[in-house]
């Protein structure tokens, strides 16, 4: 292009090419003796897809021990900042704020109450997107521990709802399904009510 135009008016066209967005720029330049148009490509990135969070770690406590979860984020404008990790007793409306990294350390007790993690991410332009996770503990001890695999939830129309297993897609659903409508968590199998 002729760096020596003279200042005025032009005219811009874009035209989408292809993916990832490359778009061509004409720009017209109504000026005796010259080309009639020019062409410029300039390469204009696609918005990035939107933020979004995810929960990894475990769903179900059988030990008392120190577990971890961790959140992935993706999409959104990086740099991610800041984090944060909220904690909330199943039955309860009070969320208590537990952690800023991207992982949350906690020590679970078996006989602890069910309860909810969640996750929130910010990014460069402060948008946000947060995330839930449901956890169960279980205690498993005495006669029915063998029973673990078969023992259910009885939902508030009475009837027993059983419980995925460990790894099934279906699981962190049914546990928020659990979390949400059920206020007494009370084990059955069967339609026998263990506790």
């Amino acid at each position: 292009m002729d760096s020596s135009l003279a200042p005025g008016t032009y005219a811009y066209s874009l035209k989408h090419v292809s993916a990832p967005a490359v778009h061509t720029i004409n720009i017209s330049l109504p000026y005796p003796n010259s080309p009639s148009s020019d062409t410029l490509t300039v390469t204009v990135p696609d918005p990035p897809p939107p933020l979004a969070v995810t929960i990894s770690g475990r769903d179900l406590i059988m030990v008392d021990d120190l577990y971890r979860w961790s959140m992935a984020r993706s999409g959104g404008v990086t740099p991610y900042s800041p984090h944060r990790w909220e904690y909330k007793v199943h039955g309860t409306s009070t969320w208590s704020v537990v952690g800023t990294a991207v992982t949350y350390t906690r020590y679970v007790r078996t006989t602890d109450p069910w309860f909810w993690l969640q996750a929130t991410v910010w990014d460069a332009t402060g948008d946000s997107a947060r995330t839930r996770l449901a956890v169960e503990t279980w205690d498993g001890a005495g006669a029915f521990g063998a029973l673990a695999g078969e023992v259910g939830v009885r939902l508030p129309d009475g009837t027993c709802s059983p419980r995925p297993p460990v790894g099934d897609p279906s699981r962190q659903a049914w546990l928020q399904m659990i979390m949400t409508t059920v206020e007494r968590i009370e084990y059955c199998v069967a339609g026998v009510s263990l506790w």
